[in-house]
């Protein structure tokens, strides 16, 4: 096995190491991936989304590594379109889904991609982040109790902190329960 991935040019991950990277929540109301990277909303989301990642590489630095040297996703309009059009397919199953998230997870040396999905609908707002992890995908959808965006004292739009919690708290424990 090793030496066919060798061969195909794949890194080959340690088992008790999760080489964490992540990829831009995407906007299912908006149209590229181009759009999503522009969105102060999105960008908002990501922020809470890394931080969790960040606590849990704090609990255990030795066994998960976000980002790490030769184990990172690029942050692409590309890739981002590609694990969209993968998560909201209805054409494959949620296994086929996992294997070929981890198909391309493996080219960059990465275990473990997360991810997220933000919509509007019918008035709601959802936010669901994702963890594709060894062929298998995970999702914990946050349910904000009011708002999701607030104003900080300067004015400038923020994630209200129920909100940031929730997607941080929602993120580090589906990396944990791996």
């Amino acid at each position: 096995e090793l030496i066919r991935m060798i061969i195909n040019g794949l890194k080959a991950p340690s088992d008790n190491i999760f080489y964490i990277s992540h990829l831009s929540f995407f906007d299912r109301n908006r149209n590229s991936a181009e759009d999503w990277f522009t969105s102060s909303r999105v960008k908002l989301l990501n922020n809470a989304m890394t931080t969790g990642i960040k606590q849990l590489v704090q609990t255990d630095p030795q066994r998960y590594k976000h980002n790490a040297y030769d184990h990172t996703l690029p942050n692409t309009n590309d890739l981002s379109e590609q694990f969209k059009d993968l998560t909201l397919s209805g054409n494959q199953t949620k296994s086929e889904k996992g294997c070929i998230a981890q198909g391309i997870a493996n080219r960059y040396g990465v275990t473990t991609v997360v991810t997220g999905v933000y919509w509007q609908l019918d008035g709601k707002i959802m936010i669901t982040p994702l963890v594709y992890h060894n062929g298998d995908i995970t999702s914990k959808e946050v349910l904000p109790k009011r708002k999701v965006f607030c104003q900080d004292p300067g004015g400038e739009e923020m994630l209200c902190p129920d909100v940031d919690t929730k997607i941080t708290t929602s993120v580090k424990q589906l990396l944990e329960d791996l």
